[in-house]
């Protein structure tokens, strides 16, 4: 919109210029040459979405429009314009900058992005000398003296490095942020579905197990999904490097330059006090924008890698201490959060209370029919923010299924089957997982997670629980897990859409419709009593028996499930919270690379963060 804005904006000018007493017409190009310069855009976004950043070539023409609009109105000022100096200087600040911009979309679009991902082209070694000395010796050693061993530097990778607690707290936070670099160049070629050389993935495998810390872990991929959002959403690319960096200095310069340049050029008695100081508005505008540009870049942190790799050995060098002095301030200013370390939690059982509440106002069918479902789950949703117990079971979970590679990736494409195998429930329980599409499993779980959650009959037996601390971590954790899938299969299903099946959006809506009907039976309008209910009723034959195959509905199928857990021999909880993390790794690992790549211009997500670990293990698909 605000390209189009401008060429119109343009054209209006344009055609003012052959009409003297609609004013000056040398400020109106000096006017123009702003419109090019802000609409290079500020260096912390290029691109809403990664669909924009495959319009770079439509990017392209429209720069070649402008700028020759822009020169246009331009020439048809001379040779009268005391201001053509300021003029062009802008222009030509507001081509760099807009040039920029379409540099960091087309190196960002994913067909030039998987490129540069590939390996240097290797054409081995000359194949006729390599026969004709073979041929000599008949024996292979002589052609391996003739290779060249290639020695790694470590300085300039993750696989020597330590992340133990036992640092200066500025000097983890820079060890973090260089791991986190070296580990996204290596494994940046998922984002475009390329499979990962075994020697990393195995590399990567037995750094991340010789991690103690699931937070440190965590923050780790969280520097690490930060560079890619950087990486294809903003200016990076073309910033951070030595051509880039001089440019943006030269750019500046330029805009003081200009700015100076017209105060002192422009005939002012010629022109009216709006015209004199909108001009010298944009011109200050532009060099604030400028500044504010210049203080984000020194604590960016492709700057902080940029300086720390100026030096060949940079661990105690002079780049690397001014990088960790750097990275401190902008922690302390930051607070080192690059998301927002919450889930989102959206839960049916309290969309239903209060879908029914709604449903009970004057003109309430009218009301629900005019809004978009999506706004009534916005509406409905709230966010978790104490996860870390959360990622410890994640990050525990993972590294077992890690240990043994030959089982791993088998392991992990189990759909809460694989938990319930290891224990002694497994055959009165696993109805809930082989008998439903994943989608069903997920509502089935949903609806199960809470009835055990707010059920008081039982919280007795659970206080007498020597490890009450542990019970009550798993609890909260199932609560977590549950609210947070059940949010993403209402409202984010793309992440799940490889393993939704077919008839998920009937299930839904099915078991919604037949909870609403039986709160409104029984007069419920309290979450907890609503959960008392269900569980009262204690189903003796399958709902599919009884009622038919006509509706999907899954609730009392959810409350005889909820009745077996809360009977059973082990601790339910415990058994739970295994089956939650193994359906929140299945969506993970069976979702594709560039659906989760989009998740990060909307802030990120745990199942982003499970994804990544995964493949960081080697248990990626």
């Amino acid at each position: 919109m605000a390209d189009w804005i401008a060429i119109y904006a343009i054209g209006l000018i344009s055609n003012s210029r052959s009409d003297p007493s609609k004013g000056n017409k040398n400020i109106f190009a000096f006017w123009v040459s702003f419109l090019l310069l802000h609409l290079g855009g500020p260096d912390s976004i290029t691109s809403f979405s990664l669909e924009d950043n495959q319009l770079w070539i439509r990017l392209l023409f429209r720069l070649i429009a402008k700028l020759l609009a822009a020169a246009y109105i331009l020439f048809q000022t001379f040779p009268d314009n005391n201001i053509w100096f300021p003029t062009i200087l802008v222009l030509l600040v507001g081509t760099i900058k807009y040039a920029e911009r379409l540099t960091a979309m087309y190196l960002a679009n994913l067909k030039r992005f998987g490129s540069t991902t590939l390996p240097k082209p290797n054409p081995g070694y000359d194949y006729e000398e390599s026969v004709a000395k073979y041929s000599q010796t008949r024996s292979v050693k002589v052609v391996e003296q003739t290779q060249i061993t290639m020695v790694e530097n470590l300085e300039h990778s993750y696989k020597d490095r330590s992340l133990d607690h036992s640092k200066k707290p500025e000097d983890m936070d820079m060890e973090i942020l260089v791991t986190a670099y070296f580990l996204f160049q290596d494994f940046k070629g998922l984002l475009v579905g390329f499979i990962l050389d075994p020697s990393d993935q195995k590399s990567s495998r037995n750094f991340f197990l010789n991690i103690n810390s699931a937070d440190v872990s965590f923050r780790l991929m969280e520097y690490e999904l930060s560079l890619m959002y950087q990486l294809l959403h903003t200016k990076v690319s073309v910033v951070f490097n030595g051509i880039g960096l001089l440019v943006r200095f030269l750019s500046a310069c330029g805009m003081v330059v200009a700015f100076i340049s017209y105060h002192y050029l422009v005939n002012k008695d010629k022109l009216e006090n709006f015209e004199l100081i909108l001009g010298y508005v944009l011109a200050s505008g532009a060099i604030f924008v400028d500044i504010i540009s210049g203080i984000k870049l020194c604590f960016s942190d492709w700057l902080l890698m940029y300086i720390y790799r100026m030096s060949p050995e940079p661990r105690e060098s002079w780049s690397a201490n001014l990088s960790k002095k750097m990275n401190s301030i902008r922690d302390r200013i930051l607070r080192g959060r690059r998301w927002s370390r919450s889930v989102s939690q959206y839960n049916m059982i309290t969309l239903c209370l209060k879908l029914n509440r709604l449903e009970n106002w004057p003109f309430s069918d009218f009301v629900i029919s005019k809004i978009d479902k999506d706004h009534i789950f916005w509406y409905f949703t709230s966010e978790e923010k104490n996860i870390k117990e959360l990622q410890c079971l994640i990050f525990k979970e993972l590294k077992n299924k890690s240990l043994d590679p030959s089982d791993a990736v088998k392991a992990c494409s189990h759909r809460g089957d694989w938990a319930l195998s290891r224990s002694k429930s497994y055959v009165k329980l696993q109805w809930s997982i082989s008998e439903f599409h994943y989608a069903e499993s997920l509502i089935l779980w949903h609806l199960a997670t809470e009835l055990c959650y707010q059920d008081n009959e039982h919280l007795a037996t659970e206080l007498c629980n020597q490890d009450n601390d542990h019970n009550d971590s798993s609890k909260r954790i199932c609560k977590n897990i549950s609210d947070y899938m059940f949010y993403l299969l209402a409202k984010k299903q793309e992440l799940l859409a490889p393993v939704l099946g077919n008839v998920w959006q009937i299930v839904l809506q099915d078991t919604l419709e037949e909870a609403k009907v039986f709160f409104r039976k029984h007069l419920v309008k309290d979450q907890k009593k609503a959960c008392k209910k269900l569980s009262n009723v204690k189903p003796k034959y399958r709902p599919a028996e009884v009622k038919g195959k006509s509706s999907k509905s899954v609730l009392f199928d959810a409350c005889r499930l909820a009745n077996q857990l809360q009977i059973l021999e082990e601790n339910h909880w415990d058994l739970m919270s295994r089956v939650w993390v193994e359906l929140l790794y299945y969506s993970a690992s069976n979702c594709q690379a560039i659906v989760h790549a989009k998740q990060l211009r909307q802030g990120g997500e745990l199942l982003t963060f499970t994804w990544l670990l995964m493949n960081h293990l080697g248990l990626g698909s």
